[in-house]
């Protein structure tokens, strides 16, 4: 599902739901406030170890918080999901439960909210979603045809691999020095990991999974990535990043243009380095 899927899906929503009291809000910077760090190491040394050290890693859990805010000439749009996910590498098995919400909007009018839950559990074969709201009577699951490897939160740090990075400070997360850097990725790389989580973790019925289109670097404002890795363990403990760009409607004009300005923002936590994960088949799942 990509940013055009969820335009498409977002303005159903409101179609079908009508507007309430409440406008969509936008999505703030990443704000670091890190501390100093007497170091020689550079961001570029600190990844390539960070990578190195993790080739290969046996369990740990997660949660990610992912949040889209669309504000348009016409339309406001929001999606966000917070997931709990736990994943066992040496069975390739993983199980998550999310909480989201569609929003959509007129301004200066109102928006709608529309929540929703959804349980996944991938094997290395496929991955099954169950998704669960007010318009759904008997929630059933469905196969995905996306193995355990596809998963888009699984951690993968070969995608950092041949990248910039700097070393901007540390910060203390959980009683854990870490060592912060900002990695230089692209809006593509970025987007495509983004619409990929939404596509499994907040299920809709649309059609494959697309490719971002080429954003003009001139459509975009801002991206920000940053790693934070332990500095004990090179183990990574928070990957965010977050995109401000503007978006522009080159079919239609006047009223019935979708220009405007786009967000999106990603968090990911992870902990619970190879700890034994009780990851089952639910017993409703065949």
């Amino acid at each position: 599902m990509n940013l055009n899927q969820i335009i498409l899906l977002l303005s159903l929503v409101i179609i079908a739901s009508g507007c309430i009291n409440g406008n969509s809000q936008q999505l703030e910077e990443i704000r670091l406030e890190t501390k100093e760090i007497e170091t020689e190491k550079t961001g570029d040394e600190i990844l390539n170890q960070t990578i190195e050290k993790n080739e290969y890693i046996e369990s740990h859990k997660l949660t990610n918080n992912n949040e889209l805010a669309m504000d348009l000439s016409v339309l406001e749009f929001g999606i966000g999901t917070e997931t709990n996910a736990s994943f066992d590498y040496t069975k390739q098995t993983s199980q998550g439960n999310t909480n989201g919400f569609f929003r959509a909007g007129i301004p200066l009018i109102g928006s709608n909210q529309t929540n929703f839950e959804t349980e996944t559990y991938s094997d290395e074969e496929t991955t099954y979603v169950k998704k669960k709201n007010d318009t759904i009577e008997k929630p059933e699951w469905r196969d995905m045809n996306q193995s355990f490897d596809k998963n888009p939160l699984t951690l993968d740090l070969k995608l950092f691999e041949g990248t910039e990075s700097n070393l901007e400070g540390q910060k203390t997360i959980k009683g854990q020095e870490t060592y912060v850097i900002s990695v230089i990725q692209d809006y593509n790389k970025l987007e495509n990991h983004f619409s990929s989580i939404m596509n499994i973790y907040a299920y809709e019925e649309t059609e494959e999974t697309e490719e971002a289109e080429e954003l003009p670097e001139e459509d975009i404002r801002q991206i920000q990535t940053y790693l934070f890795i332990g500095q004990e363990d090179y183990k990574p403990l928070k990957y965010i990043y977050y995109i401000d760009f503007d978006i522009k409607d080159n079919e239609n004009e006047g009223i019935l243009s979708f220009d405007g300005r786009g967000q999106i923002k990603s968090e990911t936590r992870y902990f619970d380095y190879n700890e034994i994960q009780e990851i089952e088949k639910n017993d409703d799942l065949t």
